[in-house]
């Protein structure tokens, strides 16, 4: 594995114990709330799969959780959940995950690479009709 796993676990995780300590106090309580199933894995965790992911060459999440993270990975994350329950879990990592990426943002210097492909949302000929992209 060319990622530096243990690396950037523990930059996941100083994050993740801050944060969960900073968001604590800013949610409410929801009193009719249904019990919510706790998961085995920690939100570092993860996040960490989420990011080696990106890291990675596979092009779909599924290939890199069957084939990468349960054949090989499992060492790092001994408490690893199926690749169903983490789907389902994911969703609910997205906040920390989305603060923990722009909490890691360089400094803004003005100079941005963008991406040109063009989208193709429809023929030539109905482009002025097209009201999805529409202005």
């Amino acid at each position: 594995m060319l990622a530096p796993i243990v690396e950037i676990f523990c930059d996941m995780d100083d994050f993740c114990k801050s944060w969960f300590k900073e968001m604590s106090s800013h949610l409410l309580p929801v009193p009719n709330r249904k019990r919510q199933r706790l998961c085995r894995m920690s939100a570092s965790e993860m996040m960490t799969i989420t990011v080696l992911f990106h890291l990675s060459h596979y092009r779909t999440f599924k290939d890199y959780y069957r084939h990468c993270v349960e054949a090989h990975l499992k060492s790092y994350f001994p408490k690893l959940i199926s690749y169903n329950r983490f789907v389902e879990v994911m969703s609910s990592m997205m906040m920390p995950l989305s603060a923990y990426l722009l909490s890691r943002l360089g400094k803004k210097t003005g100079l941005y690479y963008v991406d040109s492909t063009p989208l193709r949302c429809c023929h030539n000929r109905r482009i002025h009709r097209h009201k999805t992209f529409r202005a």
